[in-house]
Order: C-alpha cells, then sequence, then structure tokens
C-alpha cells in the first residue's frame, strides 16, 4: 500500500505518454501513408510518389482533423471528470484505442482521417488524467507527480521517434520491400492501441478507488479516510487531510457558484482585462511557438536548418528528443526559484532567437562551412527545445491558475484550454502547405511578441496566496 498513489499515477500518466506518441508518430510515418494511400499517385519513383503537393495538402486535411477533435473534446472534460474521476481515466483512453485501429487497419485515406479523428479527441481530453494526479497525491508528492504529465508527453515522443528509426528512408528504400514497411508502419498507429488497452485494464483493477477529493465532494466521508490512509499510511496525518479537503472543497464549490454568472465577454471587461489578456497572450505563445509542429515534422525542420543527410537527422531527433525530455523534468524547479515572469521573458526571448537563428541557418546554409552548420544548428535546435520545456511549458501551466482574479478562474481557464487547442488546430496543419522557413519565421515573432509583453504587462505570481491583479480588481468598479 505504501505506494499506492504512485501506482494510480504511473497508470494515470500512461495518457500523456500516448499523447506524445500520437503527436509525433507521423515524422517518420509521414511519407509512407502517402506511398500507402497512392497519395500522388502510381506512376514515378517511390521518392516522388512520398512527396508531392497532392500528398502535403491531404496531410494537411488529416492533421486539420487530429486537432478539430482535440478542440472539440477539451469542451466535454469537466462533465467527464465530474461524473468520476476513473470515468474520466477511462473517457481519455478509450480514442486512443478506437482510432489506432481504425488508423492500422484503414482501407482507404478516408477511414484513416476518422481514426487520427478519433485518436485526436484523447489529446484535449487528457486533462482528465491530470486532475486524477493532482487528487491522488499525496500533498509532499503532488508538484513532483504533476509535473511527471508534462514530461512524460516528450517521452512519448522520444519512443516515437525511436520506433520510427527502423522505417527506412524513402531514397534508400526497395521497391520490392515497400509492402513490408507498410505494413510496420500500420503496426506503429497500433501501438497506442494496445498500451491503451492494457492501461483501461491496469485502470479497471488497480484504480478502484475515486480521489479523496470527488469522495468527499459526494459526501462519501468513510470511503474517503479509508482512502487517505491507503495514501498516506498514518491516521495522524488522515484527520488534518480531511480538514483541508474539505476546506478546498467549500471554496471550489464557492468558485463554482461565482463562475456560472462570469460569462467570456465578461473577462474582457475594465476590472478583468489585464489578467485576461496576459493569461491569453502566454497560452497563444506557447501553442504559436511552433513546439507542436516541431514534434510531427521534425526530420524535416532539423534537415532544412543543417543541410545534414537524412540518415544523420534521425539520430539527432532521438537525441534531442531526449534532451527535452530531461529538460521538462527541471522546468518546474527553474520557476520557483527564479519566478514566473523571469523565466517567461527570458525563455520566450531564447525561443524567439534560436527559431531565428535556425531561420538564417536555412537561407544561409550554403554559405556556411559545411562543418559548421551542423554542430552550429543542433545546439540551437536542442536550446530551443530545452527552453520550451524549462520555461514556457512549466510558465504556462503555472501561471494561468495563479493569475487569474478567483471569481473568473474557471471561466478564463476554460477559454485559455480552448484557444491552446484552436492555435494548434490552425498553425500545426498549416505547416504542412508552408515552407519550413515560415514556420521559422512565424513561431520567431510569436516567440518574441511574447517575450515583450511579459516585460512590459505581466506581473510575478511566485508566492502569492492570491492572484496580484486581484488589487486592480478591487480599486475597479464592479460591473
Amino acid at each position: 500500500m505504501a505506494n499506492y498513489s504512485l501506482n494510480c499515477c504511473l497508470i494515470a500518466l500512461s495518457v500523456s505518454l500516448l499523447f506524445g506518441i500520437n503527436l509525433s508518430i507521423l515524422n517518420f510515418t509521414g511519407p509512407y501513408v502517402l506511398l500507402d494511400y497512392e497519395l500522388c499517385g502510381k506512376e514515378g519513383t517511390l521518392l516522388e510518389r512520398s512527396n508531392c503537393e497532392n500528398g502535403s495538402y491531404a496531410m494537411y486535411k488529416m492533421t486539420l482533423a487530429f486537432f478539430t477533435a482535440s478542440l472539440l473534446s477539451c469542451f466535454a472534460v469537466k462533465y467527464v471528470v465530474g461524473r468520476s474521476r476513473t470515468f474520466g481515466l477511462k473517457v481519455a483512453l478509450i480514442p486512443f484505442a478506437i482510432g489506432g485501429i481504425l488508423s492500422s487497419f484503414a482501407p482507404n485515406f478516408k477511414v484513416f482521417c476518422i481514426g487520427r479523428f478519433i485518436s485526436g479527441a484523447s489529446l484535449g481530453l487528457s486533462a482528465a488524467s491530470v486532475t486524477y494526479i493532482s487528487e491522488i497525491s499525496p500533498k509532499h508528492r503532488r508538484g513532483l507527480y504533476t509535473t511527471l504529465f508534462g514530461l512524460f508527453i516528450p517521452a512519448g515522443q522520444t519512443i516515437s521517434y525511436i520506433l520510427g528509426v527502423f522505417l527506412p528512408i524513402i531514397k534508400y528504400l526497395d521497391e520490392s520491400d515497400l509492402e513490408f514497411y507498410i505494413l510496420y508502419c500500420r503496426f506503429l498507429f497500433l501501438i497506442p492501441t494496445i498500451i491503451s488497452l492494457i492501461m483501461i485494464i491496469a485502470v479497471r483493477f488497480y484504480c478502484k478507488d475515486e480521489t479523496p477529493c470527488f469522495l468527499l465532494s459526494k459526501g462519501r466521508f468513510s470511503e474517503a479516510e479509508e482512502l487517505l490512509y491507503k495514501i498516506y499510511q498514518d491516521t495522524s496525518v488522515v484527520s488534518g487531510e480531511m480538514e483541508s479537503l474539505l476546506a478546498s472543497n467549500r471554496r471550489s464549490i464557492e468558485e463554482d457558484k461565482i463562475s456560472q454568472n462570469v460569462s467570456y465577454s465578461m473577462l474582457f471587461s475594465r476590472k478583468y482585462i489585464l489578467p485576461t489578456f496576459v493569461t491569453l497572450v502566454i497560452t497563444v505563445g506557447v501553442s504559436g511557438s511552433g513546439i507542436g509542429i516541431f514534434a510531427q515534422k521534425m526530420n524535416s525542420l532539423i534537415e532544412s536548418a543543417s543541410g545534414l543527410p537524412q540518415e544523420k537527422v534521425i539520430y539527432i531527433v532521438i537525441f534531442t528528443s531526449a534532451f527535452e525530455t530531461v529538460s521538462c523534468f527541471f522546468g518546474g524547479h527553474l520557476i520557483e526559484k527564479f519566478g514566473r515572469r523571469n523565466v517567461a521573458i527570458i525563455g520566450s526571448a531564447t525561443n524567439s532567437l534560436s527559431l531565428l537563428l535556425l531561420g538564417l541557418f536555412t537561407i544561409f546554409k550554403n554559405y556556411i562551412s559545411s562543418v559548421v552548420i551542423p554542430v552550429v544548428s543542433i545546439i540551437v535546435f536542442s536550446t530551443f527545445l530545452a527552453s520550451f520545456q524549462l520555461a514556457l511549458s512549466p510558465v504556462l501551466w503555472a501561471y494561468v491558475p495563479e493569475a487569474l482574479p478567483t471569481e473568473i478562474r474557471s471561466t478564463g481557464m476554460g477559454l485559455s484550454s480552448i484557444l491552446n487547442w484552436l492555435v494548434s488546430l490552425i498553425y500545426i496543419p498549416l505547416s504542412y502547405i508552408i515552407s519550413d522557413l515560415s514556420v521559422y519565421a512565424l513561431s520567431s515573432i510569436c516567440c518574441g511578441i511574447l517575450s515583450i509583453i511579459c516585460f512590459f504587462f505581466m506581473k510575478e505570481t511566485k508566492g502569492c496566496s492570491v492572484s496580484p491583479y486581484e488589487e486592480d480588481s478591487v480599486k475597479n468598479p464592479d460591473l
């Protein structure tokens, strides 16, 4: 029983692992999808049939469907989690299973897109996993276990990249081997199904209990007390934690009652415009940084900037992804030591500069030493990924709920989540029909603007028990 909460959290973290795998699976499989469904026709070499304008637009539409589902499903999280925390975990895993089966056995590209659409729904529903982890964790481990959700996403991406290495580069692929590797490609889309089915069974047998917070909200006090003993193994802690959770539940109920009277238009009133503006800018800046595009097109982006051949790029992709995963672990510690505002300003400025340099390398790589450019571009690439995981990602997770005043927090966080997926829905599919240079330019501008706005408008929330914008709300007249 000593590791009860850890075991439950590890099962819940499978959602974020699958999140990462699904997000990055097209990085290596994209050309094989075009060949499998003959989206570039049947004539010509394998290289010509795996890269064409029609294929790019097909991938654009498929990615658009994937992120549309993510956006739509985020509206359902509140209702799914409200019914039951363990039910929310199962619901988040089910689309991975169904979508993987459809994508793997799709007879045509239309069915494949439907499978990807269903898989995308799990990304929006993944917030159910965060809720479960935060509530089932002991208070002295809560920060660590919740941070692991962000770490498991790049870990899933790294797994996806490692599995993709076994797919040959198209220009070296023999026509006679094509059928075998297309089958392997289809198997890769089935992996999320296998993992999610195992995890659904694990939830059924190992996560039988609801969270203490949920049980108390339903008036099931004796069950909550028994569960708290399972988690802490110390009766002296249980009574104090019960009182703390009951007080927290009362505050949540009060906040929910208040938020029911808060409309989206109210967020932009004079009273709340500043915290709303800052949090939404951070949300757009993080989504517009290009991190989602990097997850899906890492090979292409590194090749464009470094000029290295694909056979070397694939190993660099794995290295940079693993480096990103390690960086993610330290992000939470960084914002606690140096503050959200400082980390946001420096992190977004670093990202902007890194992306600018990668864009310049893409333009001038033929005029720079072939020995220097690959090394420097890899360093800059790693800097961008590390900076995102050390700065922008933890700032988004921590700052948005801290900055929004209590009375608008629920509505504001909901709008932030919607905007996050909306920007991803627009920007990531667009990357399939614009150049890599355009991706670098747009993302660099986005991060640069974020850094400037954070410098002038962002208030520090580190160590604050209430939002620093609360004073502004009090000073302004009531609506």
